[in-house]
């Protein structure tokens, strides 16, 4: 088994915006994802794919939960981007 998708976490929402605005600004398609139930926590998200098919998520944790949830990212698997990730 592969990988499923890479991470990257920012400490605050400037953060995060400033992440979305420079891969846009790259030419990348940025999904965004508010309020995603992931794991145990919370999470406001962007995803983008690499030019090798990868899933990136950029994350910013807000808070944690009681259930064990999943986020847009296995939604995602093979729609998100041009380069069409598997």
């Amino acid at each position: 088994m592969g990988s499923v998708h890479f991470g990257i976490q920012v400490e605050d929402t400037e953060q995060l915006a400033e992440y979305s605005a420079r891969l846009q600004k790259a030419g990348k398609e940025v999904v965004p994802e508010p309020g995603a139930a992931c794991c145990y926590y919370l999470a406001d998200k962007i995803w983008v794919t690499d030019p090798d098919a990868f899933r990136w998520e950029t994350f910013l944790t807000i808070g944690r939960q009681t259930e064990y949830g999943e986020d847009l990212g296995i939604q995602l698997k093979g729609t998100i981007g041009k380069e069409g990730a598997q």
